[in-house]
């Protein structure tokens, strides 16, 4: 169905977007830290490794996965072709890129020592299939390092602002379908040892149009999930006067965290 999280469209007409021209709510996480460092350094990198970014999108973990892997070999595999050619590709020269379904993935066997998915597992229709190929590229002794959520208390404010605002379906059950819950079964299934680590970080964030711009970021799946009569213009203006209500009041829209890593071997 078209708009769904699996949906080729779907995921297409959500990475495809211009990005936003203001703040990201992701600038304003408390504690401060470099998380891509924190979730590289999960792993003791060898420098002349052969890494896949399954899934790299624009491009988030490629600059610190080409520091990681200086005499290397950097793969970046994303279905999105137009996000590889116009805004990875100029960014990431040093990366070889491929159009690639994660389900399909045009490796060798045995060929890669480690693969990177951040974020992605939940758009695949078919995570087993996945997890198998993963398993497949991967050299003995190689290692998947993954990086998603809770589906139960990341953002729950967000959650929150978007029923409040005339959603009808909480965001985490739209789109969390591989989470810190839900990881361990599939990834035990084909890896004989899963480690994770939890943070609970939050994210402090003064700039109300930063917020708007995080719920509008998931329009392409949660716009057929407003209550009958909504406009998403009309919902986007109940978030940024109740946003702007919360910040008068307190300086800050809080929103917490719960991030899992889970390091497979």
């Amino acid at each position: 169905m078209p708009g769904t999280w699996t949906d080729r469209a779907g995921v297409t007409a959500r990475y495809s977007r211009p990005l936003p021209a203001g703040a990201s709510i992701y600038q304003f996480r408390s504690p401060q830290r470099d998380w891509l460092g924190y979730v590289l350094d999960r792993l003791d990198w060898r420098r002349d490794a052969t890494v896949l970014d399954a899934g790299c999108g624009r491009g988030a973990y490629l600059a610190g996965l080409s520091e990681r892997v200086p005499q290397g070999i950097l793969i970046g595999a994303d279905l999105t072709l137009d996000v590889l050619v116009g805004r990875t590709r100029p960014d990431h020269p040093v990366a070889a890129l491929v159009n690639a379904d994660v389900q399909n993935l045009p490796l060798q066997d045995e060929s890669v020592d480690v693969i990177v998915s951040a974020h992605m597992l939940y758009h695949v229709p078919d995570i087993p299939v996945a997890m198998s190929e993963f398993r497949r590229v991967l050299r003995r002794g190689g290692q998947l390092l993954a990086i998603y959520d809770s589906a139960i208390d990341d953002q729950p404010e967000m959650d929150e602002l978007f029923l409040a605002c005339g959603g009808g379906q909480s965001l985490n059950a739209i789109t969390n379908r591989f989470s810190l819950e839900t990881a361990p079964a599939y990834l035990g299934a084909v890896f004989d040892d899963v480690v994770v680590h939890e943070e609970r970080p939050a994210l402090l964030v003064p700039d109300v149009e930063a917020v708007v711009a995080g719920i509008d970021d998931l329009r392409a799946v949660a716009e057929a999930h407003l209550q009958p009569g909504l406009t998403w213009a009309e919902l986007l203006e109940r978030v940024r006067s109740r946003v702007s209500q919360e910040v008068e009041r307190d300086r800050v829209f809080r929103i917490s965290e719960h991030k899992a890593v889970f390091v497979c071997s």
